[in-house]
């Protein structure tokens, strides 16, 4: 019986593992599908076409492929891209009144899905009507329920649509009739089914007219021959006139958030108020350059209507120096899509008592050399037809490029740390022949001791320290990192006083902490090689003879501005390579405390130790 149930009791276990270890299994084998199932959203601009879609997309998103599936997910359509697409991309289906359609976007890590649905097909066509632009509801002639506002004496402008139907050739005949004004007549012709016709009539209502109607009447008759299939139909835009005054209060600028998106989502995942432009070797590694024509972001302005009414506006903005107030040239948008101010602008109406998003993008020419630095966006809100400021904001901007003098440093650091491993491994053996083999044992242990008393606890007090004192840690790890160990270091030259003693040791000491503790990356080693140069010659001009007082000060002097120069280096390859940003008072800090001061007081302690150890040696 005993034998029975342990058997039964073994194999229950075996079972369960067995599962355990089949279902990690499958998880492995899922995570190392590739990145096609990491999904994101996108704010592309969808507009059906008789034969398809036009697709404006997002700046900067360099895709692979568009597929497109319909209400099944059978896919329909598909385009690949052996280059960067253009602008506003084209895609022929047939697509049906009504029905969703799911777009999927590929790029080299991503995919985005994005649906659209394709809009009731009118057998008869379409009017539209528009101050002074059209809206981007469809359905806005027949559900306006407020007024759009128009100032007194002054002109604005009316935006008509028309959308052929399937009839064709055909023509059409439209008749707008204004308050106390001669109608407009517009007359001409389709030659093709769902053919659009736009155009722009300049108005302007006298201010004896409080509020009215704007009336349009559409006739489209077929041409051909027997077919009497005529359609007619009318819409119309209800306004009031107000002057300037009564609608200065009744508006103004809330917010401006940056960076968003085109669609005016903010991106909360970078600074806010902050643009961080690419350095040349982001540029040179990604092959990505900054396009002066390409938006490198967007800011979204939110404005409140406080009026029962739709008010049409222009909102602009511009970025300029906080002190003189003069427009930023590298970021002013081309000339193309500006105004002479250098400003970008937006054309918005307002919907009535509600907040109002409209998104501006911002542009750098790189080409005009960018700075970084402060500035601030001034954010001007116009009534559309006057050059009145209705009301204007300041809003903080913030510019951050890589560092070009740690790019330098790191270059140079780089390239020294190859030399000086190239002339190691060459003469290594030369450097062995040196020394005796008391002093090679005496080196050794003198490593062992350092990576033993100074690595091993600062590796496990570093998180205990950061969490206590945060960015000031070091005033705590430097204790270890830098008085213990230039005490030790500088017992040993007392000891052994020779040039390339302090490359043994370091050798050591980097191995030591490479294999036990896996500290050892390609930038660690050029740290240490910056450091053990500055090293050597700091022994070297201070003289090897470490009994005197005055070759300790010196010795001190010198290791104190070569650690600093060290720490400072560090640095730089650490705002290069990890894209770190950090305050100068804080570097300097760090160089002058951490780097100099710590390691004066553990040159004077070493010699001190130093004196002691010589006279137990000799």
């Amino acid at each position: 019986m005993p034998t029975g149930i342990t058997t039964l009791h073994t194999n229950h276990i075996f079972r369960f593992r067995f599962k355990i270890l089949l279902f990690l299994t499958c998880l492995g084998l899922l995570s190392c599908q590739g990145n096609d199932n990491f999904v994101g959203q996108t704010d592309n601009i969808i507009t059906f076409m008789q034969a398809g879609v036009d697709i404006e997309l997002e700046p900067n998103i360099i895709l692979e492929s568009i597929t497109v599936f319909d209400v099944k997910q059978i896919q329909i359509s598909f385009i690949a891209f052996s280059g960067p697409p253009a602008k506003i991309e084209k895609i022929y289906f047939n697509w049906s009144s009504g029905e969703t359609y799911s777009f999927r976007f590929q790029t080299e890590t991503q995919v985005y899905w994005q649906k659209a649905t394709a809009p009731i097909k009118s057998q008869k066509g379409r009017l539209e009507l528009g101050i002074p632009f059209l809206s981007p509801n469809s359905n806005f002639n027949k559900n306006q329920k407020t007024p759009v506002i128009l100032l007194q004496k002054t002109r604005s402008q009316l935006s008509v649509q028309i959308t052929n139907g399937m009839i064709a050739p055909s023509t059409y005949h439209l008749k707008i009739k204004l308050p106390n004004k001669i109608p407009i007549i517009a007359k001409g012709q389709f030659t093709a089914p769902y053919q659009k016709w736009h155009d722009y009539y300049p108005i302007q209502i006298k201010s004896s007219v409080p509020n009215g109607y704007i009336v349009a009447n559409l006739q489209i008759k077929p041409t051909m021959e027997n077919d009497e299939r005529d359609w007619n139909t009318s819409q119309q835009i209800f306004f009031q006139t107000k002057t300037i005054n009564e609608l200065h209060s009744s508006i103004s600028i809330e917010e401006a958030h940056l960076p968003t998106n085109v669609s005016g989502r903010l991106l909360t995942h970078l600074q806010p108020n902050t643009l961080t432009l690419p350095g040349h070797i982001e540029t040179f590694l990604t092959q990505k350059r900054v396009d002066n024509s390409s938006p490198v972001s967007f800011q979204t302005i939110y404005i409140r209507n406080n009026l029962s009414a739709t008010i049409p506006v222009l909102v602009s903005a511009m970025v300029q120096d906080r002190n003189t107030e003069k427009p930023i040239i590298f970021l002013s948008p081309p000339s193309g899509v500006r105004s002479q101010k250098h400003q970008s602008f937006s054309v918005i109406n307002l919907e009535p008592l509600t907040t109002n998003a409209v998104s501006l993008p911002l542009y750098v020419d790189p080409d005009l050399t960018p700075k970084s630095g402060n500035y601030q966006r001034k954010v001007q809100l116009q009534l559309w037809g006057v050059e009145t400021i209705i009301d204007q904001a300041l809003f903080p901007l913030k510019i951050i490029l890589p560092n070009r003098l740690s790019t330098l440093v790191t270059v140079l650091a780089t390239i020294w740390g190859i030399l000086v491993l190239s002339y190691l491994i060459a003469n290594w053996e030369k450097l062995i022949e040196k020394f005796s083999n008391k002093n090679l044992i005496l080196i050794s242990f003198f490593g062992a001791i350092i990576f033993g008393f100074v690595n091993l606890p600062s590796t496990f007090l570093i998180s205990i320290s950061n969490f206590l004192l945060g960015p000031f840690s070091f005033l705590l790890t430097a204790f270890l990192n830098e008085i213990l160990y230039f005490t030790l270091l500088v017992a040993l030259l007392t000891i052994v006083p020779q040039t390339g003693t302090v490359i043994l040791v370091s050798s050591v000491r980097f191995l030591l902490n490479g294999i036990l503790l896996g500290a050892m990356s390609p930038i660690v080693l050029i740290n240490v090689f910056v450091s053990v140069t500055g090293l050597e010659i700091g022994f070297w001009l201070a003289g090897k003879d470490l009994t005197s007082r005055l070759n300790c000060l010196i010795l001190a002097i010198f290791f104190g501005f070569s650690d600093a120069l060290s720490a400072w280096v560090d640095f730089q390859i650490g705002i290069t390579f990890y894209r770190l940003f950090y305050a100068d008072w804080y570097i300097w800090l760090m160089v002058g405390v951490g780097g100099f001061s710590y390691t004066f007081i553990g040159v004077l302690l070493g010699s001190q130790l130093g004196r002691h150890l010589q006279k137990v040696v000799n």
